[in-house]
């Protein structure tokens, strides 16, 4: 039995040193902070993903309110290789308050169109900024999972405001 339980207490310990320190916390329920990148505050984490937010009366989430935010997506090259062309980006938000999962956004990587900008506007520029409208319905903390290729990125934790 002792033999046992020491095999098991290995294989915990052998496959936790393995984790990725880049894996996102789905526990967290903290809003993300604000950050400046070129002329934008954004909120996310600053050098891996955001989108252009201010959290002021224009930009704020409002239950119910659709509004158009700037998604930028930073990484190291091997994270840049998840931007490639073609590559599907997805959001999914998660109520902290009932548990309740939807889906936000769901678009393609296009270098024509507006889905795929790039150009030399300030350092550390993002790897690629895809455009989105997003709405969520209640009041409380949402957690904005984002994919690539179904492959979970990171999240953004958001406040939505109760109605003035």
């Amino acid at each position: 039995m002792r033999r046992y339980l020491t095999m098991i207490l290995l294989t915990i310990f052998i496959s936790s040193c393995g984790t990725n320190t880049q894996e996102p916390n789905l526990t967290k329920w903290e809003v993300s902070p604000l950050f400046v990148s070129g002329p934008y505050t954004m909120i996310g984490k600053e050098g891996r993903l955001g989108f252009i937010y201010s959290d002021n009366e224009l930009s704020r989430f409002y239950p119910g309110k659709q509004q158009k935010y700037m998604w930028h997506f930073w990484g190291s090259d091997p994270q840049k290789s998840q931007a490639k062309l073609g590559k599907e980006v997805k959001v999914i938000a998660v109520s902290k308050t009932t548990g309740k999962e939807m889906e936000l956004m769901k678009t393609k990587v296009m270098q024509s169109g507006s889905y795929y900008v790039q150009s030399e506007i300030w350092d550390n520029e993002p790897a690629f900024r895809v455009p989105s409208m997003m709405s969520l319905p209640s009041p409380g903390l949402w957690r904005l999972d984002v994919y690539i290729d179904d492959k979970l990125f990171d999240s953004v934790v958001v406040r939505v405001h109760k109605k003035a």
